[in-house]
């Protein structure tokens, strides 16, 4: 991931395992992996493109019934 793409916000994703950036500039949001016992992330390689991301939510659609 480069610098410039300016992360806007990030969040955990309900299990913990993942950050999701959005990437203001880069116009995606990217992937890392959380590494629980380092405290460290690790970009995954995945992006997915979003047209100016500014935040990111996760909806429990067990619980939205």
């Amino acid at each position: 991931m480069d610098a410039r793409e300016l992360p806007r916000s990030f969040n955990f994703d309900p299990t913990g395992q993942f950050l999701y950036s959005c990437n203001q500039r880069g116009d995606n949001i990217a992937v890392f992996r959380v590494d629980k016992s380092k405290g460290s992330l690790k970009f995954t390689g995945h992006y997915a493109p979003v047209g100016n991301p500014s935040i990111i939510v996760f909806l429990d659609l067990a619980k939205a019934r």
